[in-house]
């Protein structure tokens, strides 16, 4: 099957997401809920702003895009086709103005983990996690899920995880603004750092980087630097380990242990 290229933009407004019902009159998925979307017939990063103008009606002043995906493809196999989706959010200013055209009938606002309960056209739900914020924040879950139950690292291991953790995060986050990258960190590193409350060091590490994240003007900058300053703790965690090790190793007989009379 030939992949098809089409844009979808998730607007977002006081916690919620749009969706719209796609009209009889277009070609696919009639009835069906989605994003606005639309093929994209050149650059997408483009495309989407067209879409938005022609089904919303929405200029650039009315929307702030804050986040935006590597393509998903999505697969439908009842109708051979293979879609190659563009995703984007745009944090939409004024909802108020916005004017459906003829290719969508109606627009509700829905709570995001919302989406995953309607009928609507293939992969959105998958899509939707894929750039949106919940998809981050269900990531951050699972890797503070395993920092909890983890019984075999010691707390300077797990706080090293942590580091690392937080450099995929940045060099990874979906988002196009540094404020919305800047969120992104700041709120796993708060989620991460109250995992092990027994464990000092943990909070310690990831408060201590965040004292160091300074503001930067475009996200491009703010993912170069931060990830800087997240490299460069993680070499002096790893130089406090080793330091460690080294001490443990100069009080500790060679063969012996540290409860060996």
């Amino acid at each position: 099957m030939r992949p098809t290229a089409v844009v979808t933009v998730f607007l977002i407004s006081a916690g919620k997401v749009a969706v719209v019902r796609r009209s009889a009159r277009v070609g696919t998925y009639q009835g069906l809920w989605s994003g606005i979307s639309g093929y994209s017939e050149g650059d997408p990063d483009r495309q989407f702003r067209i879409e938005l103008a022609e089904e919303t009606a929405l200029t650039e002043d009315d929307y702030t895009l804050v986040r935006k995906a590597p393509p998903v493809a999505v697969t439908d196999s009842e109708q051979g086709r293979e879609w190659i989706v563009y995703p984007f959010v745009c944090e939409a200013h004024h909802p108020e103005r916005i004017r459906l055209d003829w290719e969508n009938t109606e627009l509700k606002w829905v709570k995001p983990e919302d989406i995953a309960g309607l009928p609507t056209v293939p992969g959105l739900w998958d899509v939707y996690l894929r750039v949106s914020e919940l998809g981050l924040e269900r990531e951050v879950e699972a890797f503070a899920a395993g920092l909890a139950s983890d019984t075999v690292h010691g707390a300077r291991e797990l706080a090293a995880a942590c580091l690392d953790f937080l450099l995929r995060l940045c060099l990874g986050s979906t988002a196009v603004t540094p404020q919305t990258l800047m969120g992104d960190i700041s709120g796993a590193a708060r989620r991460l750092g109250g995992v092990r409350p027994s464990m000092a060091v943990i909070d310690n590490t990831v408060r201590m980087l965040m004292r160091d994240i300074t503001a930067q003007t475009s996200v491009d900058a703010a993912r170069t630097a931060w990830a800087a300053v997240i490299e460069g703790h993680r070499r002096l965690l790893d130089t406090a380990l080793e330091e460690a090790a080294a001490h443990v190793k100069g009080i500790v007989p060679e063969g012996g242990g540290l409860f060996e009379g």
